[in-house]
């Protein structure tokens, strides 16, 4: 179990610990926001990015690629549905189901949501639960009539519940290994053996923390400390601003000199 690093936290000294983490958050969902909308040569650009950072806060990149099997499904079934959908000149030797735009749309949108994946895990990995809802409560709480302080509770919960089932489902994958239940041919015989254990260990942990909250006299209302920004800080954004505009506008540029050529 302590060879999963997803969705974990993990002390350092590196530079993007020392960041606040209000700085650290905005820059994260800008950063994702670029890559929704980037081009190829762009996203390649941010997967430099991801393994600068990755090298970093020391970060295996090959352990963290295979603990993310899970998520590749996901992926899978986004290429699936773009290839289907996305019309364009079909390719004959897949019986003219699939189309070369659609093939090439859904490697990118797969490509996109592995590289928001992979910030999402830096980001997580290197600022501590209570720093992120601390950070989400001071967004939210400039907005009126928004419970800021009940959906940075529930974001700060999401974030600590997903290491839990993805160690719960290892608990349960040795179980069924110890039992030899990976040796039956039908493969969804298995479905039910994992499933249920898995369910049944989730609602447990939900219930033992309502207990748990409600012993506590826990009320919702607590007092968030804001350290004030240094200069590392806006430096910081500063440098992540100015990375976003220039591959945007790179990216943009690219972009019309292609169609400038294609005029041609």
């Amino acid at each position: 179990m302590a060879d999963i690093v997803l969705f974990h936290y993990q002390t350092g000294q590196a530079w993007i610990y020392k960041i606040d983490p209000r700085i650290k958050l905005f820059c994260f969902i800008m950063i994702n926001f670029c890559c929704m909308i980037s081009t190829p040569l762009a996203l390649i650009s941010y997967l430099i990015v991801i393994i600068s950072l990755a090298l970093t806060i020391n970060l295996s990149l090959i352990k963290l690629m295979l603990q993310l099997k899970y998520f590749y499904v996901i992926l899978c079934l986004i290429m699936i549905s773009r290839w289907l959908t996305v019309p364009g000149d079909p390719i004959n030797c897949l019986g003219n189901m699939i189309t070369w735009e659609g093939m090439l749309d859904g490697i990118i949108s797969a490509w996109r949501l592995c590289l928001i994946i992979l910030f999402g895990i830096i980001f997580i990995r290197t600022t501590r639960i209570s720093q992120v809802r601390t950070a989400i409560f001071w967004y939210l709480n400039a907005i009126p009539f928004i419970p800021s302080e009940r959906i940075a509770f529930m974001f700060s919960l999401t974030i600590r519940f997903i290491p839990i089932l993805m160690e719960q489902s290892q608990e349960i994958i040795i179980a069924q290994k110890s039992r030899c239940i990976e040796k039956r041919k039908n493969p969804f015989y298995r479905v039910p053996y994992f499933v249920i254990p898995l369910f049944r260990k989730s609602f447990q942990k939900a219930e033992d923390l309502i207990i748990s909250i409600e012993s506590r006299c826990y009320h919702g209302q607590r007092h968030h400390a804001h350290d004030q920004l240094k200069s590392n800080d806006w430096l910081a954004l500063m440098i992540v601003c100015f990375f976003c505009m220039l591959i945007y506008f790179l990216d943009h540029m690219t972009l019309e000199l292609n169609q400038w050529f294609q005029n041609l």
